[in-house]
């Protein structure tokens, strides 16, 4: 074991006083460097020099010294000095390579380029023999760098260039270079071009992968003549050789072609933007990418003011050649040509291209309008509208285009007319007018479309605005329009002389007289009957003289009517309802109107006779009353090639005979005489018409609708309802077929139950929406969607059946559509006030089919025509972020950001998920979202980064990776200071100070601020953590100014603690002092105890207020064998500001001595450590923390 030497004590002291003055010295220098004060930096230097010369123990300084002493000189222009020194470093300490690095730098400086590389190989040398593999990069670069612009010299007896197999090396001497911004000398290495003449380098790196060289740094950093001469060189190789487009794009903020083009116009060279056209811009989208102010390529050409230059010109043309179109609009609505004169050359290139243009768009737009007439013929609206919306963009606002815009836009009007949008439908039709008033159809359209939303008025004057606007209109279209707006005379108010005409007295059997005669029905009835409508309904009771002969009522005169010219409207318009079993509609030969459409071949079109039974059913007609020959009216139907029209006159009269049978007492079956005189059987079936002798055979009604494999009994005891819970629970299985059926029946059950002529059913489009789902699940899409729009028709009203039809458009990729469904479901949604949580999972979806659209058309700032809350935003961003999807988040925080409502109480969410350091720093709006949420009274302590740690920590953290305090200035005055949280510590005892201090990734100003916030906020920064250490220690000793205020307020502190304690110890002595006389004198009244001292808690809150008020030191008691030392102290506690340096040496003196008093020499000499401690820890100089710990040897 080795024991400490007495005799060596001299020479350890004296070592340490000297390495303490050299490391002062050198702290000075630097501190005047910093101040440009180099003849200061040079004494010091020098004096330090000097006391490493006279010390042997600290020689491994002088190599230090003697190379910064150098890099002064070379600052003062003292070439001479400064290579005398560096050259003293190279032959004295050879191992020392910063040396020739100083000796290369004054060669360089005096413009002795070959002397420089020669002592940078020598340099080289060194590195390979010491290992100094960083410094042999360092020095390889610099004589690269020199390299790229020597003229005149030739280094190649010097030079040691990386051979190939040191590919690493190359890579590394390459990004040093970057990070240099030497880019000549990248070329250099590259592609030989540079501004010098030595080429034993030139080319050498040419064999490298190029691939991670950012262009976009090589454009923006280097001058015009640069690029000229071999930036635009360069720049070609290397993106041929696979950098990065995209990074260039976003490094210069433009589109590859702006770049190309402002390249050639700055340099005169068009070679980079033939390159540019030949590789990365290969799509129209590419050639066509505007900047923010709206401009395309050929608008910076035009508007640059060198187009009438030639090369202005061959960039024009070089454009067209290549493709780029010359008529897009910028934002201020200005197409290329506008800023051109006729006299100008690229006029007359800009107006060919314009015209040529035009018949292209035209074709294009042709083609689209075929591609939606296409679909719309396959039931595909949704590919329809997308096909009719792209032949618009092509459009755009070409008043040249402006009839294939009407065109397109009436037929799009009538896809969204199909799918129940009436809104969009209108909107559609008064721009397809606007866009071309003789373009008929549009009229057309915007009739329809405010006759479906029953305003009759301006549908009238829509029509009859069609004649005083259009011309070329075929008669027949003419016709159709007349038509509709006689139809619409019963619905509006009519006060023309025509309307208010009698027509009691009119006879209308000529009608049908009439009707033999026509040659073309469809033309004839489309007409004729509105006409009837206005004559047989516009007065009361009219209707009754409709009669074909005079053993005809108007119910079979109508019938008849409608069976001949294929119109039901006269029908559906008739205002008579009748009951069962009654024979007041029986006409003179005792036939119901169920016989007309049976016994007569007024047609032989089967489903027109559907419809027509239909519509008596509805009003109640009997269908199971028998004629003069004793037959019901389905005897006369062949259940063969009549099936539907039996099936309905079946199930009708099953259903009569069925209430009479209960509404008759008198029998216990139903008693309705058939041809044969026979009755039918206990099942109520209807007798089965005569077909070829089999007449009196009776047998059950046919129902479509009705399970085939279980009788009509038990049919009708089913519950649709549990039908659906059974799918329900199918589905839930992933047993979706087995759903599909199930759902397929309950929905035959449910309309079975239905009236034929009701067509809104909630539990219907319940269903359909269900099954849609299903064939969802198995990629049916067709039939999915068929479903989804099914369950919009029973109820347009329910958000969830528009959700389905957007879903299943959205797996179609027709985001246009699907976004239409989605609002449509918002906008039923806000009528049925449903919880939030639907809304927010529709706003999930229209979010995702949003961002998929373009972007010039639909812009991602602000979402149009919606009406959201704003906690509703936020609670969508949230939910983007849990699942972790950030460019959805972004999107719908723009939404959320653009709304200024107030913030209000809104679900607690936690805060977790958004503290993602990695993605707050890409989406520094998660700050301003955290906020909101904490405003609205979310829970802080969810606000961590990690497990252990608290949310004042990940305040701060979440603010250094967003740049920004607004977060902190929030939580400081609102949680922090409220509740007492300023010296919280997480899992390691950091302090937020200690979180500020740790991350040597932040910015000095940056980390000052925080610091001085906290400071503010009272934050203690005297606690230690687990490590026991205080947050200073962790700042980087270039940050004088925050370990300065640290170190204020830390003594400061200190004080106040020290005050504080004192006064608690005064107060306990007076206590104990009150104690011991009241129990001294015994008759002490109460009273005279009342008044003893009590501990002052104002006293120390006051001190806590003080705690930055400069304070007096206490008086020290003086002791004569210490008396001197006091002294000492008193007078070091100036002199270690300024000259730091004696003031070590004095108080080493004092720790030295031993002979004084033992507990008074102690306290001064403890003081005396702690001073100097503090000014270490303020320079944080790594050598003298470690010469400070032998301080304890001189105890």
């Amino acid at each position: 074991m080795a024991y400490y030497n007495p005799q060596d004590r001299g020479q350890i002291e004296e070592n340490v006083g000297a390495t303490i003055m050299i490391q002062h010295c050198k702290q000075e220098a630097e501190s005047k460097l910093q101040q440009q004060d180099y003849v200061g930096a040079y004494d010091d230097y020098s004096y330090a020099i000097r006391v490493a010369q006279a010390i042997p123990f600290v020689g491994e300084e002088m190599p230090k010294l003697l190379c910064n002493r150098s890099m002064v000189l070379l600052k003062m222009r003292r070439y001479a000095e400064a290579l005398a020194d560096a050259m003293a470093s190279i032959n004295e300490f050879p191992y020392w390579i910063k040396g020739f690095w100083r000796a290369s730098q004054v060669f360089k400086e005096q413009g002795q380029l070959y002397k420089a590389v020669d002592i940078l190989n020598e340099g080289l040398d060194a590195c390979r023999k010491y290992s100094y593999k960083d410094d042999q990069l360092t020095f390889f670069t610099e004589m690269a760098t020199i390299l790229s612009y020597a003229k005149g010299c030739s280094v190649n007896p010097f030079l040691r260039s990386p051979d190939s197999s040191q590919t690493s090396l190359k890579v590394k001497v390459i990004q040093r270079l970057i990070f240099n911004k030497a880019w000549e000398a990248i070329s250099y290495l590259v592609t030989g071009l540079s501004s010098g003449d030595n080429d034993e380098l030139a080319e050498s790196f040419c064999d490298l992968d190029l691939s991670f060289v950012p262009v976009g740094d090589l454009l923006r950093e280097t001058s015009v003549s640069q690029r000229k001469s071999w930036g635009i060189h360069l720049a070609i190789t290397l993106l041929g050789n696979g950098s990065s487009f995209e990074q260039m794009e976003l490094t210069l903020g433009q589109a590859t072609i702006h770049i190309g083009v402002q390249s050639a116009l700055e340099t005169g060279d068009l070679e980079f933007l033939k390159f540019l056209l030949a590789t990365f811009i290969d799509s129209q989208a590419k050639k066509d990418m505007i900047d923010k102010n709206g401009d395309s390529a050929v608008h910076l050409v035009v508007k640059s003011g060198k187009i009438n230059t030639t090369l202005g010109e061959s960039i024009l043309r070089l454009l067209m050649n290549s493709g780029c179109t010359a008529y897009l609009k910028n934002m201020s609505g200005q197409l290329p040509i506008d800023y051109l004169k006729p006299t100008d050359q690229g006029f007359s290139l800009l107006q060919a291209a314009k015209s040529n243009a035009d018949e292209e768009i035209r074709k294009q737009i042709i083609m689209f309008k075929n591609k939606g007439n296409d679909a719309l013929k396959n039931t595909n609206n949704g590919q329809a509208i997308q096909m009719y919306t792209k032949g618009l963009q092509l459009c755009g606002d070409n008043s040249i285009l402006k009839r294939e815009a009407a065109v397109l836009l009436s037929n799009r009007s009538n896809v969204y007319s199909m799918m129940g949008m009436h809104k969009e439908a209108l909107k559609d039709a008064d721009e397809s007018i606007k866009s071309d008033n003789s373009w008929y159809k549009g009229y057309w359209r915007k009739g329809q479309e405010l006759k479906q939303m029953k305003r009759f008025t301006d549908a009238y004057t829509t029509f009859l605005s069609m004649f005083t606007s259009c011309y070329d209109v075929y008669p027949g279209d003419k016709l159709n329009f007349m038509t509709e707006a006689a139809v619409l005379f019963k619905d509006i108010p009519g006060e023309g002389v025509a309307a208010q005409a009698t027509t009691n007295s009119m006879s209308f059997g000529t009608v049908f007289e009439y009707l033999k005669t026509v040659r073309y029905m469809t033309i004839t009835a489309s007409w004729l009957t509105p006409t009837l409508v206005v004559l047989l309904y516009r007065h009361k009771g009219n209707y009754l003289n409709f009669l074909a002969d005079e053993r005809d009522t108007c119910v079979h005169a109508v019938v008849r009517y409608a069976l001949i010219t294929g119109h039901i409207d006269l029908l559906n318009e008739m205002p008579i309802k009748s009951s069962p079993f009654r024979d007041e509609y029986l006409d003179g030969r005792r036939e119901t109107p169920f016989h007309v459409i049976t016994k007569y071949k007024h047609t032989e079109d089967v489903n027109l006779m559907v419809k027509v039974a239909r519509v008596l059913i509805g009003k109640n007609f009997t269908a199971s009353m028998i004629d003069k020959d004793k037959c019901l009216a389905i005897d006369y139907v062949s259940e063969d090639w009549q099936k539907p029209l039996y099936d309905v006159l079946a199930k009708v009269s099953w259903k009569e005979m069925q209430n009479l049978s209960q509404d008759n007492t008198a029998a216990k079956k139903p008693s309705l005489p058939t041809k044969d005189g026979k009755q039918p059987n206990d099942q109520s079936n209807v007798p089965k018409p005569r077909n070829g002798g089999d007449q009196g055979t009776q047998t059950r009604p046919n129902d479509s609708q009705v399970f085939k494999d279980q009788p009509a009994s038990q049919t009708r005891q089913v519950d649709p309802q549990v039908l659906k819970e059974r799918g329900n629970e199918e589905f839930r299985n992933g047993n979706y077929l087995a759903a599909v059926e199930i759902y397929t029946k309950a929905i035959g059950i449910q309309k079975a139950k239905m009236k034929e002529h009701v067509h809104h059913s909630r539990d219907l489009a319940i269903l359909y929406a269900n099954r849609s789902e299903c064939f969802l699940k198995t990629f049916v899409l067709d039939k999915a969607m068929n479903d989804a729009m099914e369950s919009v028709s029973y109820d347009g009203h329910w958000f969830k059946a528009h959700m389905k039809v957007g879903k299943v458009l959205g797996a179609k990729q027709n985001h246009e559509g699907a976004l239409q469904a989605y609002t449509n479901a918002l906008n039923e949604l806000a009528s049925e006030k449903s919880p939030e949580k639907s809304q927010r999972e529709i706003l999930a979806s229209y979010c995702f089919h949003y961002m998929n659209l373009d972007n010039r058309k639909y812009p991602l700032d602000k979402v149009k025509n919606l009406k959201i809350a704003t906690n509703t935003w936020a609670l969508v961003t949230y939910d983007f972020i849990t699942n972790g999807n950030w460019n959805l988040a972004s999107f719908s925080y723009i939404q959320f950001r653009d709304d200024e409502a107030p913030c209000i109480k809104i679900e607690r969410v936690n805060l977790r998920p958004i503290c993602e350091l990695q993605y707050v720093k890409n989406c520094a709006w998660c700050i301003d979202l955290l906020r909101y949420f904490l405003i609205c009274g979310s829970d802080y302590n969810t606000m961590t980064t990690y497990t252990g740690d608290r949310y004042f920590h990940a305040t701060i953290r979440l603010c250094i990776a967003s740049e920004s305090f607004g977060l902190l200035e929030y939580v400081l005055p609102n949680i922090v200071v409220p509740k007492g949280d300023q010296n919280l510590q997480d899992d390691k005892g950091n302090t937020a100070l200690h979180t500020i201090t740790r991350d040597q990734a932040v910015d000095l100003r940056i980390r000052l601020r925080f610091i001085i916030m906290l400071i503010e906020a009272e934050v203690n920064p005297l606690t230690k953590n687990n490590e026991g250490k205080y947050a200073v220690v962790y700042l980087p000793r270039n940050e004088e100014r925050a370990i300065e205020i640290l170190a204020n307020v830390m003594r400061q502190q200190e004080d106040v603690e020290k005050r504080i304690k004192q006064t608690k110890m005064q107060q306990q002595q007076q206590q104990e002092a009150g104690k011991q006389q009241s129990q001294s004198i015994p008759n002490v009244s109460a009273t005279a105890q009342g008044r003893q001292p009590q501990p002052n808690r104002r006293q120390e809150n006051d001190a806590w207020k003080q705690s930055y008020m400069p304070k007096q030191q206490p008086s020290r008691p003086a002791y004569d064998k210490c008396r001197k030392c006091d002294e000492v102290l008193e007078e070091c506690r100036t002199k270690i500001k300024n000259r730091t340096g004696y003031a070590y040496f004095d108080m080493a003196k004092v720790i030295r001595e031993n002979n004084h008093n033992k507990e008074r020499h102690q306290k001064i000499v403890d003081e005396m450590l702690c001073m100097i401690t503090d000014s270490i820890a303020k320079t944080l100089n790594p050598v003298l923390f470690t010469q400070s710990k032998k301080y304890h040897f001189w105890k």
